[in-house]
């Protein structure tokens, strides 16, 4: 049984709002770093702990009510609704 069809699911960065300020701060200046074109591997480390997978069509969804942002190539930063329980909450 497969819950998750990696082959149509996309990652995405989620800066969670319950972490600790300089948490965040840290992960937003790593993604900050690869929208000007910095992809270093500390980079990405950084990130590796925020990072959640969506359905392609969930993104798409997303993009266009302005709850996901474009960091870099396919890579999308969460920046809508968030609930420390169920995560990220989808506009569909």
């Amino acid at each position: 049984m497969r819950i998750i069809d990696n082959e149509h699911s996309v990652a995405v960065i989620v800066i969670r709002p319950q972490l600790e300020e300089e948490t965040r701060q840290t992960a937003q200046k790593a993604v900050d770093q690869l929208r000007r074109g910095l992809p270093t591997p500390a980079n990405y480390r950084t990130l590796q702990e925020h990072m959640a997978s969506i359905p392609e069509r969930e993104l798409d969804l997303a993009i266009s009510a302005d709850h996901a942002i474009e960091v870099a190539g396919d890579l999308y930063q969460w920046v809508g609704p968030y609930h420390p329980q169920r995560g990220i909450e989808s506009p569909a």
